[in-house]
């Protein structure tokens, strides 16, 4: 929950083309761009897309550094382990197989003895099998590679994360436009009280206190946490005394100060139980209050009458010489504070509650001595047994405004000139502030808000004319008052834009303090306004993030197809290992060598890109007619592909692919074959071979690859070669 209400468009600025400084709460600034919430969304998808490019060529250069620095140690395992790394997909792709690999270093590697034979169908039947042994070397060289790509991957996930929804959209958040500032001459106004735009000011002025009273509703815990009311009680003779000793702060930021986010503004208020300002039949059955010995000013006489309870405030004020009212002026405000009598408008109230034996001054009742239940007349008649003790006490508050900023405090708005570095506009500093903090808030909420200002109202049941006093609390009320006076102030400054701005449209002839020329200027909109409907975007993440993804990008284009390190007979040094392990280690380059190993042809052109092809196309392929048969034509040179066949025991696979390749040396075929404990053929369930039949139980089955064209290639009489070591792959790039 927040204290802001949704401002309609016209009210704030929404305009790319206008950079503001949007304040933060330590008094920084960023400069940024206010556009719709809705065009922000799509500003967040696009930088998300364009961080991703980011760590896309950041994952090219962590492989580059990999294939250039990565120890190979004459290892097959690191080997194969460097080719998944480079072929993979996307970080994440080469995260989970080197996480595969881990798991083979540890539970599938066996201690190599050589009690074993090489070929296991001459072991014996009781020959135990070698003891599990885990791989450090292959576990480490995995732990490694799976370390750098969940890196990448964790940095990327936490950079779209970072920078489309925390950097890049920094507030929902705005400028007042300009069009919307109306602040109008108060002085001018209220020097004639029967005119029209005093009628029309009030409810204007008063809605700005309802604002404040629907969020004290809302808000009760927050406030908790922010208003500070300190309880006193005591006596004094046979009065019950109350003290309130209440404080809370604002800030700038809080306030919507563009340029003074740092200002703290801090409010220290006492009251104390006052007695003696009453004077007990006064006026017949009324209660007469007045705030000094001589009567000259007094508060209007408590009746006891059938109505709603309520407050009735006053500031500290005498008469002139010319009979015009003095308030308190600024040096006297800076040196005691502003100061204001609260009077509780409670007695007499009908209760059928008994209080008299409570400790709450502003609620103590008696019995009530004319009522009567014989009696019919309607004055009496939904009377209760008891009523409201006359001469509640009042209260003579005291309070301190204070605004700090850059080590100076001066005690009251009027003096707010004298802090240095505040650089909001002289409209704001001069007429606005001075003018809501001109005296206590409390006082002109007690008489905009009326009845609804005390607490403990709600509980008078209009019907009956009864007050239920059990209910009610004074220092809830108390409370009730400092938080509204919280609430009010917080929104002050927005409230130029929110509320004074419905007077432009009046029609009525009432000066705007805030023109000059009748033009509102730039500076003097110097507010911003909380709304879900504008987000502000940070420039500088506008503009770095493409910079960026252009220039790394840029760097792999350049390393790509501008450097390229002449290659080296010895293939040592970073650089040299780099541009071979680039080409070499391409899924695309192990397929031309090994096709070109199996077919003995060197038909493969683009021996030492990224991309090799084939240039004699017409002799390469053949199509086939309707029934899938092959048409007339040359034969097709033969390519290297993969085919399932079954083997007649898992421990015997590697031995029958070794009798094959000794009986059959007419055709060269390479295998790729599963691991024992891991392969495809370790579990049940069906299985489709080159051939299109189904393969089902638990037959085991071996990957291979074949030279012969797929329709004519059934398994029987294929040769089978075993594959060499891939290290030995820079002769065949290096020599075209």
């Amino acid at each position: 929950m927040d204290f802001y209400n949704q401002p309609v468009p016209g009210t704030y600025t929404v305009d790319w083309k206008q950079w503001f400084d949007l304040p933060n709460e330590d008094g920084s600034y960023i400069k940024v761009i206010p556009v719709t919430s809705k065009q922000a969304s799509f500003w967040v998808v696009a930088y998300a897309i364009i961080v991703t490019l980011i760590f896309a060529a950041v994952l090219r250069m962590v492989i580059d550094l990999v294939l250039a620095y990565f120890p190979l140690a004459n290892s097959g395992n690191r080997v194969i382990m460097l080719v998944a790394f480079y072929n993979a997909n996307n970080p994440t792709t080469a995260a989970l197989m080197m996480l595969d690999y881990v798991r083979r270093s540890i539970f599938s590697t066996r201690k190599k003895t050589e009690d074993v034979p090489e070929n296991e169908e001459e072991a014996k039947p009781d020959t135990p099998k070698p003891p599990r042994q885990t791989d450090w070397s292959t576990l480490y060289a995995a732990l490694a590679l799976m370390l750098i790509a969940a890196t990448v991957v964790g940095g990327s996930m936490a950079a779209q994360f970072v920078v489309s929804a925390k950097q890049l959209t920094k507030r929902h958040a705005t400028r007042a436009s300009p069009d919307s500032i109306f602040y109008p001459n108060f002085t001018e106004v209220l020097s004639n009280k029967t005119t029209s735009a005093f009628n029309k000011i009030k409810p204007i002025r008063a809605s700005a206190g309802f604002q404040a009273l629907g969020r004290y509703e809302t808000s009760r815990t927050r406030l908790a946490d922010r208003v500070k009311l300190q309880t006193i009680e005591g006596m004094s003779g046979d009065n019950i005394t109350r003290e309130y000793n209440y404080n809370y702060y604002l800030t700038g930021y809080e306030m919507g100060l563009q340029y003074a986010p740092t200002l703290r503004y801090e409010v220290t208020g006492n009251c104390k139980t006052d007695y003696s300002m009453y004077s007990i039949n006064r006026n017949g059955d009324r209660e007469w209050y007045t705030s000094d010995p001589d009567f000259s000013e007094g508060f209007t006489p408590v009746q006891q009458e059938r109505m709603i309870p309520y407050l009735n405030t006053n500031p500290k004020q005498a008469s002139g010489a010319n009979g015009q009212t003095i308030y308190q002026n600024p040096d006297d405000i800076a040196r005691d504070g502003y100061l204001f009598t609260i009077v509780p408008y409670t007695a007499g109230r009908f209760t059928y509650r008994n209080t008299t034996n409570t400790r709450d001054p502003w609620y103590l009742t008696e019995v009530n001595p004319i009522f009567n239940s014989s009696r019919l007349d309607y004055r009496y008649q939904f009377g209760g047994f008891y009523h409201i003790k006359r001469g509640r006490p009042a209260l003579r508050c005291s309070q301190r405004d204070d605004f700090s900023m850059n080590g100076v405090t001066v005690g009251n708005a009027y003096l707010l000139s004298q802090i240095p570095g505040l650089k909001i506009s002289e409209f704001l500093r001069d007429q606005v502030l001075t003018t809501e903090f001109g005296t206590s808030p409390i006082v002109q909420l007690t008489r905009n808000l009326g009845y609804n200002s005390l607490a403990s109202a709600v509980f008078y049941d209009p019907p009956s004319s009864v007050f239920d006093v059990s209910q009610a609390n004074m220092t809830e009320d108390i409370f009730k008052l400092v938080a509204l006076q919280f609430l009010y102030s917080r929104e002050a400054v927005r409230n130029i834009p929110l509320l004074y701005s419905a007077i432009k449209t009046s029609g009525l002839n009432i000066t705007n303090l805030a023109a000059v020329n009748g033009v509102v200027p730039y500076e003097n909109a110097d507010i911003i306004l909380e709304t879900s409907e504008v987000a502000a975007l940070s420039v500088l993440v506008l503009i770095i993030t493409p910079i960026i993804c252009a220039l790394v990008w840029i760097l792999i284009t350049v390393r790509r197809f501008g450097f390229q390190p002449a290659p080296r007979a010895d293939n040592q040094g970073p650089l040299a290992r780099l541009n071979l392990h680039t080409i070499g280690l391409q899924a695309t380059q192990l397929y031309r060598c090994l096709d070109e190993t199996v077919s003995g042809q060197r038909k493969w052109a683009g021996r030492l890109s990224m991309t090799p092809y084939i240039k004699e196309v017409d002799e390469a392929n053949r199509k086939r007619n309707s029934k899938g048969d092959l048409e007339e034509g040359p034969e097709p040179e033969p390519f290297v592909l993969p085919k399932l066949v079954p083997v007649s025991r898992p421990d015997k696979r590697q031995s029958t692919v070794s009798n094959q390749d000794s009986k059959t040396q007419d055709t060269n075929v390479d295998e790729v074959r599963e691991s024992e404990e891991d392969g495809p053929t370790s579990r049940r369930g069906s299985r489709i071979n080159s051939d299109g039949k189904s393969l089902k139980g638990n037959q085991q089955y071996d990957i291979v690859l074949t030279n012969r064209p797929p329709a004519a290639n059934t398994g029987s009489g294929s040769s089978h070669v075993k594959w060499g070591n891939i290290g030995n792959i820079d002769s065949n790039i290096y020599n075209p």
